[in-house]
């Protein structure tokens, strides 16, 4: 039962890791159809939110097995993935989904040079990183080859710096896409119960993770630090 609940936590956790991202995709999308005039709908939301995170489908291979550095992926390669999304988009859904691929998988790589990304590839295969943005190598040597796990579990299953940096801009862009999407007067009224449920639900996770921790530790896997 105590597995199980950990997997369960784990699955939430490797959402709350998506959510930037997805939150992200969801609003591009927004913007690009009010600036088009193109129909907004929830499949629209949908689809502009998985674009976003499209990069990330490979680690659903990293629940189980162990890998190397996620970001070594062709998929990862944003000489290859935002070109390849483009066209994709182009034909799917003509010149509008091309635009929402091509920015939504730009904005997924700008999040990942955190931990690196190589954006010079195939010219170069180095890292690299905006001015401000630090690449956290700690986190891409530590946790290189070990799958996503232990990841989760030091940096997601409680509030560390790291998630909090991320959630807070995901929660703060669903909560204002939520008030434009609704408009007045009752949007604002929407994005606030919206903001206000979220943050608690993040706060029960993270009590459950915390006990999920604790009992980890008494049965001596212990916590992983950096």
């Amino acid at each position: 039962m105590r597995g199980l609940r950990l997997r369960i936590l784990r699955l939430i956790a490797a959402f709350f890791v998506a959510l930037l991202d997805l939150s992200m995709g969801a609003a591009i999308f927004f913007l690009a159809a009010k600036i088009t005039g193109h129909n907004i709908s929830v499949l629209g939301y949908i689809f502009g939110a998985l674009l976003a995170v499209a990069p990330d489908i490979d680690l659903l291979s990293y629940l189980k097995k162990e890998h190397g550095r996620h970001h070594d992926q062709l998929i990862h390669r944003p000489a290859f993935a935002i070109p390849a999304g483009v066209f994709i988009g182009w034909i799917a859904g003509g010149p509008f989904w091309a635009c929402v691929a091509g920015l939504c998988l730009f904005v997924h790589f700008l999040h990942d040079t955190q931990t690196g990304i190589a954006w010079l590839w195939p010219f170069s295969l180095e890292y690299k990183s905006l001015p401000f943005l630090k690449i956290e190598w700690q986190i891409i040597e530590k946790y290189a080859g070990k799958g996503i796990a232990p990841y989760l579990d030091d940096f997601w299953l409680e509030p560390t710096k790291h998630s909090f940096w991320q959630l807070v801009p995901a929660v703060i862009i669903l909560t204002l896409l939520v008030w434009l999407h609704f408009g007045s007067p009752y949007g604002l009224y929407i994005a606030l119960a919206f903001f206000i449920f979220s943050w608690i639900a993040l706060l029960q996770f993270w009590q459950f993770g915390s006990v999920a921790i604790r009992e980890s530790l008494r049965a001596g896997r212990g916590k992983r630090k950096i």
